[in-house]
């Protein structure tokens, strides 16, 4: 039952989540489309709104233009000059037409005195119609602008004022010209209030914040039905004027903003007018527009959500019927998991749960007969693991002993083949060791000729200098000779200097300049006498030198000669030595050849022995890998005869 409430819940999550998904999905979907109509629909009405707002505007040009052109008419056809029909004429127009708050008529009539000024017209006050000719009209703007048109360009043609007054006097005037005879003789006006157009105006209009706004090409307010005080003011002066420049840029297209005094969100539009060459401008608050939309829109999520209720009801009734039979198999399948072979299912269903009921049927048929011959062949197999498990036991123990015992001899053979190795390597140091001895031997023994060689030279450079040194001796001998001579000549111009000093002082004033040439002479003489002794000391200084060399260099060469004969023994000593090592190198390269030999041979025997060893090293893995296996397999024997003896068979 725990199974069954589990697959059931977990597909009532599979299901419900998806149908939801999809449901609402398709909810969200049609709720958008219908936001999307609601609000096509709603800006549809006020785009309605907008157009029917300006019909009316457009309409009320067209009948004021009418009338003026009747006016106009009617003077250039004979009514001009007739005062009396012209007021009454007037008053008739003003009565058929209440939207007019004024009609007049202003010219010029030609008199016996000069040129006479005319004006008619009547006024609506408080509803009743007054008459109230225009006073000083003729001098206005709007008289004036339209007789310089008419008198410059020859065309008749009505011109539209812009906005002006206070209060309920706020009008916007049409005027048209009066012709006769081609020449301009005044014009015909029609005043409209501004507060009757606004009404006119907010008749078309559905929505409490929706509001209209007449503009002219200057961006003065004609009408404002929701700020009647905008009237007359120039847009730039009003905080809207961004949103109106807005909209004027996107003609007929709906444009969002926020009014500045308020924040409140404002969708706007604006259509242009070109009979008054006018814009008009509506708008509402997007909270207005969007509150029947979300209110229908609610409806139908609610409507929706309700549909979506239904159908998870029933949705979950239609699995709890289907699942029945699964619950019937599911119990079946139960007691076939806790070992009950013996169950019987039974079925009379033609669908694909008959089916399913009937073949766990046939598959607890099926498994009861597998499980009788598991448990026959787990008992055979329990029984044969048993015996393989001790015989494995007995070779794993042969095995190692024999992978022991060859780790002995392994070690033995390791052992001799590095000895060998060892001896080896040693009579190839002592086979090198005795090449070198000979090598050196053999440059020792030119190296001692090339020393009796320079020896012998040595000696005759040796006899070469100490004939020199006594040549030298002999030069200094005779320098000490004219040393002598030149301290004799010394003391003689000194006795000459001496004497020639007396002469001159016997001469008086005339040998004054031979006395200073005396002691001259006689300085020059001391200063010889000075420098020959210090030549005489510097010679018997060389003499002594020489003499001592030349002592020296004949001690050198009695020792260079007991030199010589020393190096020629040593050399014929080292020729004997290098005949000895010649004579044993043939005996250390065979000696070394053997040895060499017995080590490779040990190598062999150890990497044989290792091998063998390798050997029965991977017998006792595999040994101990089929021991393990044969325990486990004793063990999944057990585990199985356990398990099969949980069944009811």
């Amino acid at each position: 039952m725990k199974s069954r409430k589990h697959f059931s819940h977990r597909l009532l999550l599979f299901i419900c989540p998806a149908t939801s998904a999809i449901l609402l999905a398709s909810l969200l979907f049609s709720g958008y489309r219908m936001y999307q109509n609601l609000m096509h629909a709603t800006f549809s009405n006020i785009r309605s709104d907008l157009q029917l707002a300006a019909g009316q505007v457009q309409d009320s040009q067209a009948l004021t233009l009418e009338a003026l052109h009747a006016v106009s008419s009617a003077q250039e056809n004979g009514l001009f000059g007739e005062r009396e029909g012209t007021v009454r004429y007037l008053q008739d127009l003003a009565s058929r037409n209440p939207a007019f708050s004024r009609v007049y008529v202003v010219y010029e009539s030609e008199t016996d005195g000069g040129t006479e000024i005319f004006s008619a017209g009547w006024s609506r006050k408080d509803g009743e119609l007054i008459q109230a000719p225009p006073v000083d009209l003729e001098a206005g703007d709007s008289y004036q602008r339209v007789k310089a048109c008419y008198t410059l360009a020859k065309v008749k043609q009505e011109t539209l004022t812009e906005p002006h007054g206070e209060g309920e006097a706020m009008m916007v005037e049409l005027t048209y010209p009066i012709i006769i005879t081609n020449t301009f003789a005044g014009i015909a006006g029609v005043d409209r209030a501004l507060h009757v157009m606004a009404g006119d105006m907010a008749r078309f209009l559905q929505y409490e914040s929706e509001e209209l706004l007449l503009v002219t090409r200057r961006k003065n307010v004609v009408v404002s039905t929701g700020h009647p005080e905008h009237q007359t003011k120039n847009c730039t002066e009003l905080p809207m004027a961004e949103a109106v420049n807005a909209a004027i840029r996107t003609n007929d297209v709906f444009q969002l903003h926020r009014d500045p005094d308020t924040g409140e969100a404002y969708y706007a539009m604006a259509t242009y007018l070109p009979s008054c060459e006018w814009f008009l401008i509506i708008r509402v608050a997007q909270s207005e527009v969007l509150t029947p939309v979300i209110r229908d829109l609610a409806t139908q999520a609610g409507v929706s959500f309700g549909f979506l209720a239904v159908m998870l009801i029933i949705l979950s009734l239609i699995l709890k019927v289907s699942l029945r039979p699964v619950l019937y198999a599911t119990q079946a399948a139960e007691q076939v998991s806790q070992g009950d072979l013996t169950v019987k299912i039974t079925s009379k269903r033609e669908d694909e749960l008959g089916c399913l009921l009937r073949s766990i049927q046939q598959m607890t048929d099926n498994l009861n007969s597998v499980v009788c011959q598991v448990q026959r062949i787990g008992l055979h197999l329990a029984s044969s693991t048993v015996q393989m498990f001790s015989s494995t036991r007995e070779l794993e123990t042969t095995v190692t002993e024999q992978a022991q015992f060859t780790q002995e001899v392994l070690g033995k053979a390791d052992a001799i083949a590095e000895s060998a190795q060892t001896l080896a390597q040693l009579v190839d140091e002592v086979q090198g060791k005795v090449s070198e001895t000979e090598q050196t031997a053999s440059s020792s023994s030119v190296l001692i000729d090339n020393l009796g060689a320079s020896v012998q030279r040595l000696q005759d450079a040796t006899g070469n200098i100490a004939g020199k040194l006594t040549r030298i001796n002999d030069s200094a001998n005779a320098i000490e000779g004219i040393v002598e001579t030149i301290d004799s000549v010394s003391g003689r111009t000194n006795l000459l200097s001496l004497n020639a000093a007396i002469e001159a002082e016997k001469a008086g004033e005339h040998g004054r300049g031979f006395s200073v040439v005396a002691r001259e002479i006689q300085r020059l003489a001391d200063q010889t006498a000075i420098s020959a002794t210090r030549i005489r000391s510097l010679i018997a200084e060389m003499q002594s030198a020489v003499s001592s060399g030349v002592m020296e260099i004949e001690k050198f060469t009695s020792e260079v000669r007991t030199g010589v004969a020393s190096a020629t023994e040593s050399s014929r000593r080292l020729a004997c030595i290098a005949g000895d090592v010649q004579q044993l190198a043939p005996q250390f390269e065979y000696t070394g050849e053997r040895m060499q030999a017995q080590s490779e041979s040990a190598r062999q025997i150890s990497a044989g022995v290792r091998k063998l060893m390798e050997g029965a090293s991977a017998i006792q893995h595999a040994v101990q890998e089929f021991n393990r296996v044969a325990k486990s397999l004793k063990e999944e024997a057990d585990t199985l005869r356990r398990e099969i003896s949980g069944f009811q068979v």
